[in-house]
């Protein structure tokens, strides 16, 4: 009896969530262990920029960029952002406004996800965006199936080495998707993620 508690109270501690909107009267129940990245390149370290600093136009493995990309290699003064990566050794910037889109992930099954990413502000420069919003898009009609409420960061921020967390959650049905930023021109990005769970334990819901 003391084992099956313990295991109980294991088991309670690594419950990620509860959901009952899908629809087909089924609450589902999903744990940490499962979660999976499904994102290529997410901290934006390949392909590797050499020089420290800015460098615009950098080639960016498996996203699209709306606007020209900015591999920075920060370092220690660096003016426009943190000295270091959240992740890794390098992050991005956009020349301008823009929009960045992940490579295309799939789902054969409904499943649920975490997805965010790390943001910080570069100059303090009141005439540029420092908004950032996140979204799932259906990767065959572009629509978007999820958003995270937009953020914008503060001045108290500026060329902080602060890293402040975006994320939110969504359930998708079986399908293709990406990951899209609309990010600012007056930020900077690192560490974008969708982490996946499949479900790991199907109960009939009552209601």
């Amino acid at each position: 009896l003391y084992s099956a508690l313990v295991n109980a109270s294991q088991l309670s501690k690594r419950i990620r969530f509860i959901s009952s909107d899908l629809g087909n009267g089924w609450i589902v129940y999903s744990t940490n262990d499962d979660r999976e990245q499904v994102l290529m390149n997410p901290d934006f370290e390949t392909a590797f920029a050499t020089s420290q600093g800015n460098n615009v136009g950098a080639t960016v493995h498996n996203w699209a960029f709306s606007a020209s990309p900015n591999v920075v290699v920060p370092y220690s003064g660096y003016g426009s952002g943190p000295d270091t990566a959240f992740s890794g050794t390098q992050y991005i910037d956009m020349a301008g406004d823009g929009v960045m889109t992940s490579s295309q992930f799939t789902f054969t099954k409904t499943t649920y996800v975490e997805f965010g990413l790390r943001v910080s502000h570069r100059e303090a420069d009141s005439t540029k965006s420092n908004r950032v919003s996140i979204s799932i898009i259906d990767a065959s009609s572009g629509v978007v199936v999820s958003r995270a409420t937009p953020v914008g960061l503060t001045m108290a921020n500026v060329e902080s080495s602060n890293w402040s967390l975006v994320k939110d959650t969504a359930t998708l049905a079986p399908g293709s998707y990406s990951l899209q930023i609309n990010l600012g021109d007056n930020l900077n990005v690192d560490d974008a993620y969708v982490l996946a769970s499949s479900p790991s334990l199907l109960s009939p819901c009552n209601n």
